[in-house]
């Protein structure tokens, strides 16, 4: 899936600060991905990052974007001095289609509040839920079908501190999921850039988790 000159773009938690970099592929083997030293969108420096920094990278090729989480693992000396990452397998490695982001399959309290008092708000949990959009179950009573419109109020717990996002959405499809609950999936119709950067923060540090909870299983 990785080739050789594939720009990228890499976003690493610093504290409550999100960094983007930008670098580019400069060799492959099978276990590890080299990369250039990775200079700073916000400062335009070289950065030098720690053995061990965990980060999301992102690419771009035939007008999809794919992303994957990795770590740093070492520096090596080339022609050039080269980044040392964890190379990710192909079935770790995400596409995501234009307003399509990665989904996560996570418990997340919501509470549910209509636009004009249609019924009353109730609190749930997610069952998924992405930088897109969200699913969740809700009372089977609760009049809310394809197309209705609705307010998600959202606690996101973050590394950095929770962030509450009231975000404006809409049913997209309806499920009975049991005798007194249907499992409505919904997508986010109007939210700002930051809102959405704290939704893909989220799903990037519980992908993460997950995937450092499996490293210790296997060790």
């Amino acid at each position: 899936m990785l080739r050789i000159g594939d720009f990228l773009t890499i976003e690493i938690q610093e504290g409550t600060r999100l960094e983007k970099f930008r670098s580019k592929v400069a060799d492959l083997d099978e276990e590890s991905l080299y990369i250039e030293y990775p200079v700073n969108l916000r400062t335009n420096r070289t950065s030098f990052l720690m053995i061990g920094t965990n980060m999301q990278v992102s690419f771009t090729r035939d007008d999809s974007s794919y992303l994957f989480f990795t770590e740093v693992t070492g520096r090596v000396k080339r022609e050039l001095p080269l980044l040392q990452l964890k190379r990710p397998g192909d079935d770790e490695i995400h596409r995501i289609q234009r307003r399509e982001f990665v989904r996560i399959k996570w418990p997340v309290d919501i509470a549910v509040h209509p636009i004009r008092n249609e019924f009353s708000p109730f609190c749930t949990v997610t069952d998924d839920i992405s930088a897109g959009g969200l699913s969740f179950y809700a009372p089977a009573s609760v009049p809310l079908a394809e197309n209705d419109p609705f307010i998600s109020w959202i606690v996101l717990p973050l590394q950095s501190g929770y962030q509450y996002l009231k975000l404006k959405s809409a049913v997209v499809r309806t499920e009975r999921a049991r005798e007194n609950a249907n499992l409505l999936s919904a997508q986010f119709l109007e939210k700002t850039a930051q809102e959405e950067q704290h939704l893909m923060r989220f799903v990037f540090e519980v992908q993460l988790a997950l995937r450092q909870k499996e490293t210790r299983f296997r060790v």
